[in-house]
């Protein structure tokens, strides 16, 4: 039976069960990262994915109990935040957002943000999200503004 099969037919079929698994695994971990390349957003592709085990916004762990933990941990928070403002929340002001939309949905995504944090890490986000919305559509907003939004 095997005598009936060609290398050249075996070669092919391997190729193509290779281009299948490649496209699953893509597809499966590399949703975002694949959204951004086709549309055009080809600086971010390097970032991390915030659905990583234990990068949630609460996310606790041993090692936060450890000194400088905290400022990791900010730091892990700023980082997901980021991922977030890039990929889901920007986005959902729509392919070409008003600077009224994107305050729409950076209010709904402050409400969203639960717990008791510093005015560092605060000035942090709003300048994190105002440098991105910046970056993704041309649209400023200053820190007072996105003060008043959270």
């Amino acid at each position: 039976m095997l005598n009936s099969i060609s290398w050249g037919t075996f070669f092919t079929w391997v190729a193509l069960a290779t281009v299948v698994y490649y496209v699953a695994i893509g597809l499966l971990f590399y949703r975002t990262e694949i959204r951004g390349l086709l549309s055009g957003n080809v600086n971010n592709l390097m970032v991390k994915r915030q659905n990583q085990p234990g990068a949630g916004i609460a996310a606790t762990n041993e090692k936060s109990q450890q000194p400088g933990a905290e400022d990791r941990g900010e730091a892990r928070q700023l980082e997901n935040i980021l991922n977030e403002v890039r990929y889901e929340i920007i986005p959902k002001a729509g392919e070409h957002p008003t600077k009224a939309k994107l305050a729409i949905v950076f209010q709904h995504y402050f409400q969203t943000l639960k717990g008791n944090y510093s005015e560092t890490f605060r000035i942090s986000v709003i300048q994190l999200m105002a440098g991105e919305a910046v970056a993704q559509c041309g649209i400023s907003f200053e820190e007072e503004e996105l003060n008043q939004l959270w």
